[in-house]
Parts: C-alpha cells; sequence; structure tokens
C-alpha cells in the first residue's frame, strides 16, 4: 500500500512498522473541497472540514483538512481505490 500511496504525490506516512499505517497525510494535492470532491465523483467516500480537531489543525497551521478513514474492515482493494484516485 504505501508503494501506491507514494505514486499518489508527496505523502508522508506514521507507523510503527513497515506493515502498519497509522496515518498517510497528502500534502500539495489541493484543497480539502477539493480532494472531497474530486474523491466524491469517483465514488469514495472521506470526510473535509474542521474533523472537530481545532487545536491539532491550529498546531499545523491549516484551518482544515481532509481523512478518510481505515478500520478493521476496509480491504486493502478499497485503499487501493483511494490511492489510485489520487494517482489519477
Amino acid at each position: 500500500m504505501r508503494i501506491a500511496l507514494h505514486a499518489a504525490g508527496e505523502c508522508q506516512f506514521t507507523g510503527r512498522e513497515l506493515g502498519q499505517v497509522a496515518l498517510a497525510a497528502w500534502l500539495g494535492v489541493g484543497t480539502p473541497a477539493e480532494v472531497l470532491r474530486h474523491l466524491d465523483l469517483r465514488g469514495i467516500a472521506i470526510r473535509a472540514g474542521d474533523l472537530a480537531a481545532l487545536p491539532l489543525l491550529k498546531r499545523f497551521g491549516v484551518p482544515t483538512a481532509a481523512r478518510a478513514s481505515c478500520y478493521l474492515y476496509t480491504q486493502t482493494s478499497e485503499l487501493d481505490r483511494l490511492a489510485t484516485a489520487f494517482v489519477n
């Protein structure tokens, strides 16, 4: 998955081990609203806005952000679709 996400643009990761991705952040791919619309048109649901995380966003100097939520039930094929949507 990391290889596909790196192909999606400038990407930063956090995680303890190579196989884990706790957080992936894309830089320079558009505003959160633009990212949301781009992915929505491809049938991929994400969240954008202040994400109920204003203190964190202020710390990083950004007013809004976009995020895709992953959990135990998230399939690798869904992550592949997300990464492919960024490349396109």
